[in-house]
């Protein structure tokens, strides 16, 4: 799926105030799954970046984000049509495009490419309920913090040591989703990541102290091209510090985003035929 959305907004004497502004943002999936007998691939790339204009503040970042995962499983003994387990092998990094700022106008920047980023890679055991719903465990986790940046790894950002620029864990990691169908043209999307360190170093590893990334997205469907989201986000990470208006640093707080947009979406579907010895099972 590929999109794209703007917004626009234009004041002319306007008694409430306000200031003109354009915005826009660039949204981007891509799915593609491979079945074989007890054989299941899934790779998932997602990105999105977003600028708003207005004159005051010229351009300011509001969405910006890169994902990519693979995930294989292996089905564990006879599953039943609609409910499968497989031992699965999963890998995903994350980062932004973009330096981001706490304020526009700031001198200094809070984040940048690969600073942070992230990269897990895991082993355990997965559970899929038709196409609806998919949970996983794994007791073997690895999460690596990468903060390239100089400027910012010499502040210790996302809880690097000062001066150093990755920070490797170890630990348990749980996986749930949710996609489903409400009624016709509505659709509901949830992904919820948890991970909790052992605390192999004591210092910087607190076992219970959970990473959060949940996403929830409600898919508007208006017909083949015009489609509306409502999205949001909520992370909570313990490494990750907050700053107050006079810049004093203090400690981490549940951060949450929520964006509702209205565009132009193109979503396709191919389906390949794999001719193996028991026929075809596989799709993109």
């Amino acid at each position: 799926m590929a999109g794209f959305n703007i917004a626009q907004t234009s004041l002319t004497n306007w008694s409430a105030g306000g200031e003109n502004s354009i915005s826009g943002n660039v949204v981007g999936n891509l799915n593609a799954l491979y079945l074989k007998e007890s054989h299941n691939w899934e790779n998932i790339i997602q990105t999105e970046y977003g600028l708003m204009w207005t004159p005051s503040k010229k351009f300011s970042k509001t969405v910006d984000k890169l994902f990519v995962a693979s995930k294989y499983g292996y089905k564990v003994g006879r599953n039943e049509k609609d409910n499968i387990w497989l031992y699965t092998v999963s890998v995903d990094f994350q980062t932004q495009y973009d330096k981001g700022y706490k304020n526009v106008g700031d001198a200094n920047y809070i984040s940048e490419w690969m600073a942070p980023a992230y990269f897990n890679a895991s082993f355990g055991i997965d559970y899929h309920y038709k196409s609806i719903f998919s949970a996983y465990l794994s007791p073997l986790t690895s999460r690596t913090t990468f903060v390239l940046d100089t400027f910012l790894s010499n502040q210790g950002a996302f809880g690097v040591s000062p001066g150093e620029k990755i920070l490797a864990q170890m630990g348990i990691s749980a996986k749930a989703s949710v996609n489903y169908t409400i009624c016709k043209n509505v659709t509901v999307q949830s992904a919820l990541s948890l991970f909790t360190p052992y605390p192999i170093n004591k210092e910087v590893d607190r076992f219970g102290n959970f990473v959060v990334d949940w996403d929830v997205q409600f898919l508007l469907k208006v017909n083949s091209f015009l489609s509306a989201t409502i999205n949001t986000n909520l992370k909570y990470d313990d490494k990750v510090k907050t700053t107050d208006a006079a810049g004093n640093i203090s400690g981490p707080k549940v951060q949450f985003k929520e964006m509702i947009t209205v565009g132009i979406v193109y979503a396709f579907d191919s389906t390949k035929p794999y001719k193996g010895k028991k026929g075809k099972k596989a799709r993109e």
